[in-house]
């Protein structure tokens, strides 16, 4: 399952008009960034995420071959560092 370049388009909000454009909106209701807008929809009917805690859970789900992957420290103390 991996992602190519190909299939990864990074635009800025600018690009949509701004954060709190009526076409970013549409993506992110509350206006945030970062926002993944997914080209299929999910089997939720989901089809864009904000939030970096929410789209790395998503991307992990959808992507990691590894069930023992995580984005979260193996020790709360390591990203004290």
């Amino acid at each position: 399952n991996d992602i190519s370049p190909k299939q990864v388009t990074i635009l800025s909000p600018m690009t949509l008009g701004g954060l709190k454009s009526e076409d970013y909106l549409k993506l992110s209701p509350q206006g945030l960034m970062p926002c993944l807008s997914i080209q299929k929809k999910t089997e939720y009917g989901i089809d864009s995420l904000a939030e970096s805690d929410t789209i790395a859970r998503y991307l992990l789900s959808e992507y990691s071959t590894d069930s023992t992957s995580s984005f979260l420290p193996n020790h709360p103390k390591s990203n004290l560092i």
